[in-house]
């Protein structure tokens, strides 16, 4: 099995890329308000979006941006939500993410364009291992919003410290991730 490492890297506190993230997890938050406001216990998906239907007034001042987007979101939300009652901190792409040339800047398809905290991390990162792969996870932290970032190592890297894809302590720790 191949290692990663997982690395964490800081994304702006500008404007701009502050409240992109702040409406990316916006969603989640509110649908879970709404969820949990029931009175009665929802136990399955097409409960949970009657529900949600017939609290659209809630709901949709938090669903901005693109329709479809919106909608795939709260039917991947709803889904997690179910299993595990809690609001998602976590939203995994799985393909098509990229580092921007001067790594100034993440891609992840649906959000475009995210600036980070100290692009020298990055670089560092981009420098240090054989390669990046497609596939980062936007998390929102009490400290902040963060992208991770799995790398390969080169070859001549000491491994003992690599964690295989998807296995790192904190991702085993989190139930609320969602998939984009």
């Amino acid at each position: 099995m191949d290692k990663y490492l997982i690395e964490r890297i800081a994304l702006a506190n500008d404007n701009r890329t502050r409240s992109k993230l702040e409406s990316i997890f916006l969603l989640p938050k509110v649908l879970a308000k709404v969820l949990e406001s029931s009175p009665v216990e929802i136990t399955d998906i097409s409960k949970a979006k009657f529900y949600l239907l017939s609290k659209w007034q809630d709901i949709a001042p938090a669903m901005t941006g693109d329709k479809n987007q919106s909608l795939t979101a709260l039917n991947k939300f709803v889904a997690s939500w179910l299993i595990s009652r809690q609001v998602v901190s976590r939203i995994s792409f799985n393909s098509g993410c990229s580092i921007k040339e001067d790594c100034t800047t993440v891609w992840l398809p649906t959000v475009k364009e995210l600036s980070v905290a100290k692009s020298d991390l990055l670089k560092n990162s981009r420098n240090n291992y054989l390669r990046y792969l497609e596939n980062f996870d936007l998390v929102e932290a009490t400290d902040g919003f963060f992208v991770e970032i799995p790398f390969e190592p080169k070859k001549t890297q000491i491994v003992k410290t690599a964690v295989p894809l998807g296995h790192s302590k904190q991702k085993k720790e989190s139930k609320n991730t969602s998939s984009f």
